[in-house]
């Protein structure tokens, strides 16, 4: 099979993964061989790829995907100013071709999405260019593609476990407070109970307090009448 053939299998597969995901999880792609302009006033035969991850997890996740799977370690460069390119030099990528070259990616924001440039050379002049070294560039799609492939279901893998857990963790929030809610609500019914045996309690003690008055009163008035009677008894005598 060639390795063109294997380019066009490699996309086909991703382009029917991409049209298969939900529209809530739905990865806004593009891919494009494109000449992108370095800091020297240089262009550079480039493979781009925009992706909706931000810019810092598809660094990361580039540089590691390299590592893991092509055993190369991308060191940040300085074309662009800090974390804009990281770059391997002299380096062997089987994947792309049995020669030593220097291997870059560019990673920019781009609006609010992440912008991925790839592009090698052989050596200061010898860029590599589908018109200069066509099997070496298609490898390199294929490589860039064989990330895309790699990094996007992993990262909405990643983003839904994030989301499980926040969901989870809303809902153990919310029967947390349904249980303190509900214990609020037996509290209240025993203060509504006490409350009800005060008021019984206040109830009785009002009657008391009202015989006591007037007992009281009755007091009073016998009191009285007991003196106005020893008076009258004195005026006899």
């Amino acid at each position: 099979m060639s390795k063109i053939h294997t380019i066009s299998k490699v996309l086909l597969i991703f382009v029917v993964w991409s049209c298969g995901m939900s529209s809530a999880a739905a990865q806004k792609f593009s891919f494009e061989e494109k000449k992108i302009a370095l800091k020297d006033g240089d262009t550079r035969s480039a493979i781009q790829v925009i992706l909706e991850p931000e810019i810092d997890r598809v660094r990361d996740a580039f540089d590691e995907f390299m590592d893991d799977y092509h055993d190369v370690h991308m060191n940040t460069g300085n074309l662009f100013g800090k974390h804009r390119i990281i770059e391997a030099e002299e380096v062997t990528i089987d994947a792309i071709s049995p020669n030593k070259m220097n291997f870059s990616a560019r990673i920019i924001e781009n609006g609010a999405q992440t912008e991925l440039s790839v592009f090698g050379s052989f050596g200061l002049d010898l860029q590599i260019t589908e018109q200069e070294y066509p099997v070496a560039f298609a490898n390199m799609k294929n490589l860039t593609m064989q990330f895309v492939n790699h990094f996007i279901p992993n990262y909405f893998s990643t983003e839904v476990n994030n989301q499980k857990e926040e969901i989870a963790d809303f809902r153990d929030d919310i029967d947390d407070l349904n249980k303190d809610i509900a214990k609020n609500h037996r509290k209240i019914e025993e203060l509504k109970e006490e409350n009800t045996e005060m008021e019984q309690e206040k109830a009785l003690l009002m009657k008391k307090l009202e015989e006591a008055e007037n007992d009281l009163d009755a007091i009073k008035q016998s009191r009285v009448k007991t003196r106005e009677a020893i008076t009258r008894s004195r005026k006899i005598g």
